[in-house]
This record gives structure tokens, sequence and C-alpha cells, in this order.
């Protein structure tokens, strides 16, 4: 297994049968073992993260490699795989509005529409009363403090079926849950209410995310000089999935499209990322890149890519849903050799062992993915190897003849 786009320090679990992997290698009488991604943790070709050392940091060097060398893997098993490249992925967040509680949602929708109002109307007195009220202040661009507002949505991914209490259900609680212990009804509390609430809520937050940064350092991103864009060493990865972004894949989590409910700032639009590509690597883009989701799709199939023997877990609330091959609106049938199944729960929720007894429809994920894997290795053969061997008894090396 991979352990994705990091370091593979600290994800030695996955190796047990803690975990799909180990449950698999446990039904095989097998072994698991962990590949780090080349240009992420230590495991890298060249002594940087340079444009120069990124030119070989491409998906045809990383991935792919079950659908466009079938015969390195007899067979394959994809957790919330994404197959489709997107450069506004605004339904990143649709997983998230759909199946959050229902009030949360409401009011996080009240809340940036009005920040939206605040913005078109073009009143800089109430932007920065705003921003102000939102432990912002100091934030200097309006695109980067309404961006910031991202930030609770964004703990949505951390959740599990066993995660219990959680970052993202505080803020919801924060918003929803009033002064004497009373939940909101469905619609919520209205906007005076939560936009009260978010703002108190991100004024006592903030302060421990920047641990002690100016507020416009921590939060901006438009200097340049900081390290975060001129930083070259090894073993960061935000850098290197950057790359892949900005270049191939896309998946720029912006605002929804206009006349669509949105949970994010109609300001957030794929140009305020594609700017921080240029300023990321400014030797690679002399003006904001447009990922070229297109090639990348052709390349590998998208939604309808191919593999024999790949079986495929998703899930209902899973942020990534909608860039996998169970994106709603994508006719994509599973198969006896690609099937396909999906779970009630969250990105990558299948891989724990321990998510399916708190979630059955987790479970019968890990029963399916358990049980095509055994039948599919129970086909396969060893290949048969000639090697023919021709031995010149005349041949000389460093001019001395070879012993007979």
């Amino acid at each position: 297994m991979t352990p994705g786009e990091s370091n593979a320090d600290g994800f030695t679990g996955y190796l047990t049968n803690r975990t799909v992997n180990g449950q698999i290698a446990q039904q095989e009488k097998g072994a698991t073992i962990m590949l780090e991604h080349r240009f992420f943790g230590l495991s890298n070709p060249y002594p940087d993260l340079s444009v120069a050392s990124f030119k070989y940091h491409t998906i045809q060097c990383s991935d792919g490699v079950h659908t466009k060398q079938p015969d390195v893997f007899w067979a394959g098993c994809a957790s919330s795989a994404v197959v489709e490249s997107i450069v506004d992925f605004w339904q990143y967040f649709e997983p998230e509005r759909l199946t959050m509680p229902k009030n949360c949602s409401n009011d996080i929708q009240a809340v940036i529409a009005h920040w939206d109002q605040v913005i078109a109307s073009g009143n800089t007195t109430a932007f920065n009363e705003l921003k102000t009220s939102f432990g912002m202040g100091g934030v200097v661009h309006q695109d980067d403090v309404v961006g910031t507002l991202r930030n609770p949505l964004w703990n949505w991914q951390e959740l599990s079926p066993t995660s219990g209490g959680s970052v993202f259900f505080d803020f919801c609680d924060a918003l929803e849950v009033n002064s004497a212990g009373k939940s909101a009804p469905a619609s919520g509390w209205g906007v005076e209410h939560a936009l009260s609430a978010w703002a108190n809520y991100s004024s006592s937050t903030l302060p421990g995310l920047c641990s002690g940064q100016n507020i416009d350092d921590c939060l901006g991103t438009y200097n340049t000089s900081q390290s975060f864009w001129t930083d070259t060493r090894i073993d960061n990865a935000n850098r290197s999935w950057l790359w892949i972004v900005c270049n191939q894949m896309g998946f720029l989590q912006e605002s929804a499209p206009s006349g669509y409910p949105a949970l994010v700032s109609r300001l957030i639009q794929p140009i305020y990322d594609e700017r921080q590509c240029q300023q990321m690597f400014p030797a690679a883009f002399s003006s904001p890149p447009v990922p070229d989701v297109e090639k990348t799709n052709n390349a590998y199939g998208g939604f309808y890519l191919k593999a024999d023997r790949l079986f495929t877990a998703t899930g209902l609330r899973d942020p990534w849903r909608f860039a996998t091959v169970s994106a709603d609106g994508i006719d994509v049938q599973s198969t006896p050799e690609q099937p396909i199944v999906e779970s009630d729960a969250f990105h990558c929720s299948d891989l724990i062992t321990k998510n399916g007894l708190a979630d059955l429809t987790v479970l019968n994920v890990q029963t399916q993915g358990l049980k095509y894997i055994g039948e599919w290795l129970s086909t396969w053969e060893p290949p048969v190897v000639s090697v023919e061997v021709n031995v010149d008894l005349n041949f000389k090396h460093q001019g001395h003849a070879i012993p007979k």
C-alpha cells in the first residue's frame, strides 16, 4: 500500500490487521508492504524539490500502474480513489453540504451569503468591521479573508464512523447550540445568530492556528518572500502535492457555481489557487496556469478507466466522491472484473477495520473487497520463464582470458 501524498513514517499501523491491508495479507497468508510515493517523505531521486527536480514528478512516473502496466499487479483494491481530474472542483464540498446536519449547513450558507453581500456592496467599512469580528482584522486581501472561512469545512475529510467528537462538529455546535444548550431546528438559527457565533468561534480559534504569527503572514497568500513559497527542501508534502495539482490534476476547492447553494464565498474561484501555483513555482509558470486535466483524463480514462481485477471502495460522505467512479450523474457500472461498492461513510473509512464494526455499510465494503481479492488471487499462476544461456569460452575480460 501507499500512504498517499505524505511521508510514510507513522503509517506502519496500516501493515497490521487493524486495516484492510493487513486483513488481505492475513487471509492470503502473505505480507504487507508499504511504498512511499516518489517526491514525498524521503523518497526523492534528487536532493531538493526545485522545478528542475520536479521535471520527473508526474502522474506517469508515480501512479497509474494498474491501468498502464497491468502485468505488474494481478489484483488491486482502491479506497476513495479519485479518477477524474477536475480544475474547478467545487463539488469537493457537496457531500459535506448534503450530508452534514441541516441546521449547520443552512446557517453556513446564510453566513457566506452575508459575506458576499458585504463584498458586493463595496462598503469597505462594513467589510473591515466584519473581518475584525472574525479575528482577521490584519488580513489584507479580501479573498484571503473569505478563503480562510473554508478552514472548518476541510475538517470534514478527517471524519470516520468511529471519530466521535471532532473539530468539525465542535464548529457546528458553536453555531447551532445556543447559550441555553438548545439546538437549532433544521432551518438553523438564521444569519444574525450564526454570524455572531461563527465570529466568536473564529476569533477564539485562529490564534491557536497561527501560533503567534502575524495574522496576514499566517492566512495571507500574497507575500512570496515567505519560506512557504521558497523552501525547496525535501519532505515538504504540500509543495510536492501542489506540483501535481498545478500541472495535471486541478482539484481546486472553490465556491459552487452562481445560483447553486454554496458553503464557500463566491469570491473564491480557480484563479485564486492558480495564482498561488505561479507563486509557488515561478520558474515553471510565467502566469497562473490552468492544469491540463484533459490530457490526464485522456491518458488514464478518467471516470471510465478500465482495469481488470480492480476493486473500488467509495463513500457517500467522502468529499472526494464527485471525482470517483461513484460521482452523481456518471454512469459507471459495477462489474465482476471491476466491482464498485459504496458505504455511507467518509474518506477511506473502509481501510480501518474497526470502522466496519461501527458501520455495517463499511463492513459490507470490507467483506466484498476481501472476497473479490481472494477469488482473483486464487486464479493467479506464476509465469513460466525460460532463460537461454550462451557461454563464450573465448570471452576476454580486461585483457585476460577467462580461466577454463
